[in-house]
């Protein structure tokens, strides 16, 4: 017996869809792979070639001004020994050229006069052995000799053919190393970011211009071996499967216009009223056949709207992902950014000020949120998204503008409009478009999109705040914005407002008996509140400015906190499936808080920036055990109230509460640095996180879990 013909179909269209898809995805990441390893390779050797010429260059130069400005002085009449603010200036020389290790000027026998920067004694005595053997001979322009860690650039000083002394001009003999150091991490940053773009890109093209058409065909096909023949299928593109898809509608088309040239020939035969005998029984016969093929087959026209919505599930990945990636270009500069429009403000700390715009941000989205969850019900998500797009490409072009703290508010309040608009607009498509079989898989796509534009963005966005500016780089953000609005017009199909599917919204007050629930309280208490406060008050706030103080560049802040994206994107689709797997949601919620603690209270015992990336990833591994099990522990713990006010109306809750931990996270962490410092008010975060994790474990211990309805 031959296989049912829609599994055998379904089974076609699976094996052919994979198979173009794994082969595509395989040849354009070796490609890419192959295309960035080279470039890589000859950026860096090329690199690598002119740097130590330039370096050396660089320490003569200085070595020049210096040698200069002692000499104007000596040919006034200034003793040698005596010039007065040498070590300011030889300091403001180090402090405007950080690879410049240290300045010193020296008697001609090497004795030092006059330094600044590194210890130099070890590269005194190196230096005497080497004057004592004669061994550099007489100085007359420039010699870089290696002394000890050092590579020491020398330099004369006279006065009419009189030698007075030296200049000594330090640069580590490690900055080389450094230096490609930090090139091959931005290359390592720019290849994942690359990789990332790609698989989004050909996820859209695959979606598109593969999956999407062999859907249709798929259907065509299943349909005919039922024997219903559709056509009038309208696919605009020319390549070979669009071709092969229309095809397949050519015949079905000609075949029903055929049967319709039969039939319109059998009834006007009936019309001629004929009364020959063997006429009549032919026109008999040919009725009874039409009749039983008709029973068997018939021809309609194909409705393709099930197959197009099934493309849109995964297609606005691509909007979503250039939009959240313009937003999260300025995670890690945006305090510093801050930084610079700080003006003081009667009543607020300097801390608090700077944390300001992050918080009222995080303010605007939460009051946002549930209008805009409405707005996608009365007018559907692409009006939503594409309205919300325009504050937002606003917000990014006013942002990068702005002259003063008032100023960028109001930038940042347009943005968090469109953040609200596009975030709720490409949630409600999914929901709305899903069934209870297929919605986890595309909330997937939906975190998926958001935590790899999260990675991109925080790590290239430190590169071009570093390359380009602050300023520069939000325009690129606004640019991006465009893109997405431009994705968006062409996966997500028009709407027609349907004020019917409006869902009903618990009133108010009938909302609240959720709060007479202890277990619900206390996971959003202990749990939700205190992990949105540490992920908007010590990583989107604190860590920045904590590592620009620790002297790293904004590239390598930028890679710092690319590691909470990395982790979260590996581990928490496993934390998620062992949690589902174990039904142990509470337990890992649990653990996910005191992990949280714990990561902070690494720099109780060790102050680097190494420490402060070792808490990053630790807490990236708490938010990953924790994120996705508080979403299911909250129906879970309230199945009771949830009959009564709706699942839907739980989460609306839900989130608005969840979000007043990010509204107050960088204002706590602002307030406590203001007074602490950065490090000690990172330990007080983490040990706040830490109790409300053992309160929240407590309650769950003392209230078990009872039977619900």
């Amino acid at each position: 017996m031959s296989p049912p013909a829609r599994s055998s179909n379904v089974n076609l269209f699976q094996r052919v869809s994979s198979r173009i898809s794994k082969k595509l995805l395989v040849l354009s990441l070796l490609l890419l792979t192959l295309a960035a390893a080279s470039f890589s390779w000859f950026a860096l050797q090329k690199f690598e070639d002119e740097l130590s010429p330039e370096l050396a260059e660089k320490a003569s130069t200085i070595g020049k001004i210096v040698s200069a400005q002692v000499q104007s002085a000596v040919l006034l009449g200034v003793p040698f020994n005596e010039l007065v603010g040498v070590k300011d200036f030889l300091r403001s020389i180090i402090e405007d050229n950080p690879e410049i290790s240290y300045i010193s000027i020296t008697y001609p026998n090497g004795n030092t006069l006059y330094s600044e920067g590194a210890s130099y004694k070890k590269e005194e005595n190196a230096l005497h052995a080497l004057l004592d053997s004669n061994k550099i001979g007489a100085v007359t322009s420039s010699l870089h000799i290696l002394l000890d860690d050092f590579i020491n650039t020398i330099l004369p000083i006279y006065k009419k053919d009189i030698l007075y002394g030296y200049v000594h001009v330090g640069t580590e003999k490690t900055i080389i190393e450094k230096a490609l150091k930090e090139v091959v991490f931005d290359v390592l940053v720019i290849f994942l970011t690359a990789m990332i773009i790609t698989f989004e890109a050909l996820l859209l093209l695959m979606t598109r211009n593969v999956n999407f058409p062999l859907r249709v065909a798929n259907k065509i096909l299943e349909l005919g071996r039922s024997g219903n023949f559709v056509s009038g299928v309208k696919l605009n593109a020319k390549d070979e499967i669009h071709r092969f898809v229309g095809e397949i509608d050519n015949i079905v088309s000609y075949l029903s216009r055929k049967h319709e040239a039969i039939a319109q020939r059998l009834r006007r035969a009936e019309s001629q009223n004929s009364s020959d005998p063997q006429t009549l029984r032919s026109i008999e016969k040919a009725k009874f056949l039409m009749a039983s093929y008709e029973q068997k087959f018939h021809f309609s026209t194909i409705d393709i709207s099930n197959e197009i919505k099934q493309s849109g599930l995964v297609s606005i990945r691509a909007p979503l992902f250039s939009f959240m990636f313009a937003e999260e270009l300025s995670r890690s500069f945006f305090p510093l950014y801050v930084k610079e429009l700080f003006k003081p403000i009667p009543g607020l700390s300097a801390n608090m000020v700077i944390g300001l715009p992050i918080a009222f941000f995080m303010l605007i989205v939460a009051l946002f949120t549930p209008i805009c969850g409405t707005l996608v019900d009365r007018w559907g998500a692409r009006r939503l998204v594409m309205l919300g797009l325009i504050p937002a490409i606003a917000g990014f072009v006013g942002t990068a503008q702005a002259e003063n703290l008032y100023q960028l508010l109001l930038y940042r309040s347009l943005v968090a409009i469109g953040y609200a608009a596009v975030f709720i607009g490409a949630q409600g498509y999914i929901a709305k478009n899903t069934t209870a079989e297929n919605r986890a898989a595309g909330m997937a796509n939906f975190v998926g999109a958001v935590i790899g534009a999260s990675i991109c963005g925080v790590s290239i966005g430190g590169i071009l705040a570093e390359q380009i500016g602050y300023r520069a780089t939000f325009f690129i953000s606004a640019l991006l914005a465009i893109i997405a609005g431009a994705l968006v017009s062409m996966v997500i199909p028009r709407e027609s407002p349907n004020t019917n599917q409006i869902q009903k919204r618990a009133p108010l007050l009938h909302t609240l008996i959720i709060l007479k629930n202890i277990r619900f309280i206390s996971l959003l208490l202990f749990s939700s509140i205190p992990t949105k406060l540490v992920l908007t008050g010590y990583l989107f706030y604190l860590a920045p400015l904590y590592l620009h103080d620790m002297a790293l560049s904004k590239s390598e802040i930028g890679r710092y906190m690319m590691a909470y994206s990395v982790i979260i994107i590996i581990f928490m689709p496993i934390m998620a499936r062992w949690a589902d797997r174990t039904q142990k949601h509470a337990l890992f919620v649990a653990l996910g808080g005191l992990l949280t603690g714990a990561g902070g209270l690494i720099l109780l015992i060790w102050q680097s920036s190494e420490a402060v990336l070792a808490s990053i990833i630790a807490i990236g591994m708490a938010h990953a055990l924790n994120n996705a099990t508080q979403l299911a522990l909250a129906p879970e713990v309230s199945q009771k109230e949830c009959a009564s006010i709706g699942v839907s109306t739980m989460f609306s809750f839900y989130r608005l509460i969840e979000r007043g931990g990010a509204i107050i996270g960088p204002i706590v962490s602002a307030t406590l640095a203001s007074f602490y410092g950065y490090n000690q008010s990172i330990i007080m975060l983490s040990l706040g996180a830490f109790g409300c994790s053992v309160l929240f474990s407590l309650v769950f211990l003392v209230f078990r879990e009872k039977k619900r309805l």
